[in-house]
């Protein structure tokens, strides 16, 4: 599997994918606390303008109540004067139990009591319109926006960053899956042939039994035997022995249907397991193979092979159906060998026999 720049973009988008609700959960954090901050430094904003605003109006009062007094204490107290008086200095007078001017609401005021002679003669009262403070329109609006602006920003640089970390680790990541998946698929294999092992067999042959039963299908096995193998071992050695076993494996591979399972199930024995397949339909396909074994061969010394064929009957099993095609194959070995025999009856002559290659 090469490791293509396609493979490592797509290894990247799904750790982007899968890092998007956490990178969430953060942005949702950081926008909570940082919209919390902003309220709480508008608050003490108003607030120091509000004090800042206070102070400045107690300023001018004051200065208002003092040229109010320094004034009051020039006039004459008739009401032509004191008239004049309130209007010029924006003030309220009361004097003798009248009240000159008006009384502003939410107004800032101060009381100056008129005394001449040593007794309280009236009061001044000054006042200073009660200061309004407003902060710039869009303040808060806009130091809100500018908050998920860098939230933003900062969870588009993580994602980027994540990305990027994907990509450079996305050789060593995908290495590891393959290698993991050959490990997976070498328990599965036969190491010589390369073709499905005795564990992967059993596996497969009890699911196909399962679903055959499950739905009433048809199903049948071959179980083939290399004819005098001992004696090529003993002839050529055992190094072109597994040379033709290779090879017999690939004849059987390329022979077999798609949907066939071709494995070794142990020293020159093959087993083939024919899904939808009935016997007679099983033991032609076994001549087909039989007879593509024919021709391989081992210098000038032709191989051949020997087939016992069964099919799935009410009631049987994996070890069940590959004794009745087990003994199948020993009637065939004693039949001369280079054949093909079919379990058409299960009888306790169908049990299999020790047999000679």
């Amino acid at each position: 599997m090469a490791l293509t720049f396609g493979l490592r973009l797509r290894l990247m988008l799904t750790l982007g994918a899968l890092a998007i609700l956490p990178l969430a959960g953060v942005s949702y954090v950081v926008v909570r606390d940082e919209i919390a901050n902003v309220d709480r430094s508008l608050a003490f904003q108003r607030h120091d303008a509000v004090v800042a605003a206070q102070a400045k109006a107690a300023t001018r009062l004051y200065r208002r109540e003092v040229s109010v007094v320094a004034a009051a204490s020039a006039i004459r107290l008739h009401h032509t004067d004191l008239r004049a008086f309130v209007r010029r200095h924006h003030v309220v007078l009361e004097v003798k139990g009248h009240r000159y001017g008006r009384l502003l609401s939410h107004a800032l005021s101060a009381r100056v009591q008129l005394v001449s002679g040593g007794h309280r003669i009236g009061t001044v009262i000054a006042q200073v319109a009660r200061p309004r403070v407003h902060l710039p329109a869009g303040v808060g609006a806009s130091r809100t926006a500018a908050v998920y602006r860098r939230v933003e920003e900062g969870g588009a640089l993580a994602l980027a960053a994540l990305m990027l970390l994907a990509f450079v680790l996305a050789r060593p990541l995908l290495r590891a899956i393959r290698w993991t998946e050959q490990r997976a698929g070498e328990s599965r294999v036969d190491a010589l042939t390369e073709v499905a092992n005795r564990r992967a067999l059993e596996e497969t042959l009890a699911a196909e039994i399962s679903r055959a039963q499950r739905f009433r299908h048809e199903l049948a096995v071959v179980i083939l035997d290399l004819d005098h193998f001992k004696r090529t071992n003993d002839t050529h050695g055992h190094a072109a022995g597994d040379r033709l076993l290779r090879e017999v494996a690939r004849v059987l591979h390329a022979s077999a249907r798609q949907g066939d399972t071709v494995a070794r199930w142990g020293g020159e024995e093959f087993v083939v397991v024919l899904p939808e397949t009935n016997l007679e339909g099983a033991v032609q396909l076994a001549e087909r193979l039989r007879t593509a074994i024919a021709t391989v061969s081992l210098g000038a010394t032709r191989t051949s092979a020997s087939a016992g064929v069964a099919a799935l009957l009410a009631g049987d099993d994996a070890d069940s159906l590959l004794a009745a095609a087990d003994a199948a194959l020993y009637r065939a070995k004693e039949n001369g060998r280079n054949r093909t025999e079919a379990a058409s009856s299960r009888s306790a002559d169908d049990l299999p026999l020790p047999r000679a290659s």
